[in-house]
């Protein structure tokens, strides 16, 4: 199996497109040994991509992988790691928020946090856009939809729910939010109330307006 070249390699985080462009045309689907012995599948083209996604023999639940270790009770087990049924149930719970009429009431949210900023990089000399302007940007929607209250949409929130969400493995190779800003996280947050919405999902459908970051 063809291995990308290491200069490559070394600057996948700043630079993929090269790293994947290579790998489309070299190895389309490359086996990568993790130093803890691990082997990770990567698939690059989309032809494989799209039948890999809907061959039911495949589940998206990482507590299958052999040596997982799941983070916190219940954060590991929402719609993204969900198989059907409970993929179709949590999607369809979901699904009456993201009407056409919830997605255009959401736009002058979008518009007004994308204005803001690009206020903040105007005049800068190098802009990472993912960092700068995409996460940020999503995750302010994120908070909309879940009915965060604005003043908890700060640094220190994100990182807190980054850090939490990570599975065990990762966890100590994560930058841990600073201590000051653990201080600060409210007694109620996304720990305390995911989880009975996970296990009792239809309660999401009863009450959409409650706020997720609650006691």
């Amino acid at each position: 199996m063809p291995v990308p070249p290491q200069e490559l390699v070394r600057v996948r985080v700043s630079d993929p497109y090269p790293y994947f462009a290579w790998l489309r045309a070299h190895s389309p689907v490359y086996a990568e040994r993790k130093a803890d012995g691990r082997c990770v599948w990567h698939i690059f083209r989309y032809e494989d991509v799209a039948a890999l996604l809907a061959d039911a023999r495949l589940s998206k639940q990482p507590a299958l992988v052999p040596g997982y270790a799941s983070g916190r009770a219940g954060l590991n087990r929402h719609l993204v790691h969900a198989d059907p049924p409970d993929h179709t149930r949590l999607r369809r719970l979901l699904s009456k928020s993201f009407g056409p009429r919830r997605i255009a009431h959401l736009a002058p949210v979008v518009e007004s946090a994308a204005h803001r900023l690009l206020d903040q990089v105007e005049g800068s000399v190098h802009v990472d856009v993912i960092a700068d302007f995409a996460a940020p940007l999503t995750f302010r929607l994120i908070c909309t939809i879940l009915g965060v209250p604005r003043h908890l949409d700060t640094p220190a929130t994100g990182d807190t729910l980054m850090y939490t969400l990570l599975p065990a493995q990762y966890r100590a190779q994560a930058p841990k939010p600073p201590a000051q800003r653990q201080a600060r996280r409210p007694a109620g947050t996304c720990q305390a109330c995911q989880p009975s919405v996970l296990d009792d999902g239809h309660s999401l459908g009863r009450d959409k307006r409650a706020p997720v970051w609650q006691s």
